[in-house]
């Protein structure tokens, strides 16, 4: 029997939108601790370019943790999947706490369909710093640290017509329908191929 196999994304219904604070790019916000601001987004299917962009002293740290996972690349180490895309996010974040602390970042990129439907389309995959401590989304943060980061996300379904987001409140571990917090609208994706 020949069943088509459709994928169902996950639909995000915040509960209260009046939770929800909406910034662009280059707007910092302060989270706790940590004073944050997006300050550059590429879209790529290329994990060469992910590692490239991640630096010198943590290209190869990527490329040993993403090559791990066969069958997700063409032979020219692109991403196959149609609408598949490496996200990297450049940030930069300011510690503000008094005592070191080792702290996860979580977070999907949020997609906002044409229709007004909202879409978790993946998480944090790997940290540039976070690689350093052999870690994929833990850093540890001393008092004054203030430093540019790359987050590398995989998602999906990546399109032009949608906008996207990124969920800015990194140690909310609730779900996407509860999250209150910040969203970063990406609003000046560069593609790259």
């Amino acid at each position: 029997m020949n069943e088509s196999h459709r994928e169902v994304e996950p639909i995000v219904n915040f509960r209260s939108k009046a939770g929800l604070t909406f910034i662009k790019m280059n707007e910092t916000y302060t989270l706790g601790t940590l004073e944050c601001t997006v300050l550059k987004a590429y879209s790529t299917v290329s994990k060469q370019f992910a590692a490239d962009t991640f630096g010198e002293e943590y290209s190869q740290l990527l490329l040993d943790k993403i090559n791990k996972f066969q069958g997700y690349y063409d032979e020219n180490g692109n991403l196959y999947n149609e609408g598949h895309r490496f996200f990297l996010i450049k940030m930069h974040l300011k510690y503000l706490g008094k005592n070191t602390s080792k702290i996860q970042f979580d977070s999907p990129i949020i997609c906002k369909y044409p229709d007004g439907t909202y879409y978790s389309l993946g998480g944090i995959d790997y940290i540039d710093k976070a690689l350093l401590e052999n870690e994929s989304h833990h850093i540890t943060l001393n008092p004054g640290d203030e430093f540019d980061s790359w987050f590398l996300y995989e998602a999906y379904r990546y399109s032009h017509d949608k906008t996207y987001y990124l969920r800015g409140s990194f140690q909310n571990y609730i779900d996407d329908d509860s999250y209150s917090g910040y969203l970063v609208k990406l609003n000046d994706i560069e593609d790259v191929e």
